[in-house]
C-alpha cells in the first residue's frame, strides 16, 4: 500500500467570484471584500482583479441608468446634476472681451459716480424699511 504524500501549505481556498462581483457592484472597497469572502486583499488583487473592476463598472452603470431615470422622471436636482457632470453646463458664466481677451473696464464720468451712490443711497432705505 502506497500513500500519498500530503501536501504542504494551506488547503485551496474556494472563493466565489460572482459573490466578489457583486460586493464590488455595490461599492465595496477590496479590504471589506476580502473580510466576507475570508482570503486577504493580496489574494484578491492576485486573483480576482478583473472580476473586481467589472463589477465596479457595473455599478456605475446601473448607478448612471438610475440616476438618468430619476431625472427624466421629473426630479429637477438630477436634472441639473446630470447636465453639469454629463453634459458640460455650468451656473456661471464667464464674460470676456474680443478673442477671450479681459473686458476692459473704464472709470465712471463724475455723472455716472454721482447717479451710482445716489441709487446705492435709495437702495439702503429701502432695505431699512
Amino acid at each position: 500500500m502506497s500513500e500519498k504524500p500530503k501536501k504542504a501549505g494551506r488547503p485551496k481556498l474556494e472563493i466565489d467570484g460572482d459573490l466578489v462581483e457583486k460586493l464590488a457592484g455595490i461599492g465595496c472597497p477590496n479590504k471589506e471584500i476580502a473580510a466576507i469572502v475570508g482570503c486577504s486583499v493580496d489574494t484578491l488583487d492576485r486573483h480576482f482583479a478583473d472580476v473586481i473592476a467589472k463589477g465596479r463598472e457595473n455599478g456605475k452603470t446601473r448607478l448612471r441608468k438610475k440616476q438618468i431615470e430619476v431625472a427624466l422622471a421629473g426630479n429637477v436636482t438630477m436634472l441639473i446634476f446630470l447636465g453639469k457632470n454629463m453634459l458640460g453646463q455650468a451656473d456661471k458664466q464667464e464674460i470676456s472681451g474680443p478673442d477671450g481677451s479681459p473686458v476692459m473696464q473704464l472709470p465712471l464720468s463724475v455723472e455716472q459716480d454721482k447717479n451710482l451712490s445716489t441709487l446705492v443711497e435709495i437702495a439702503r432705505a429701502k432695505a431699512k424699511k
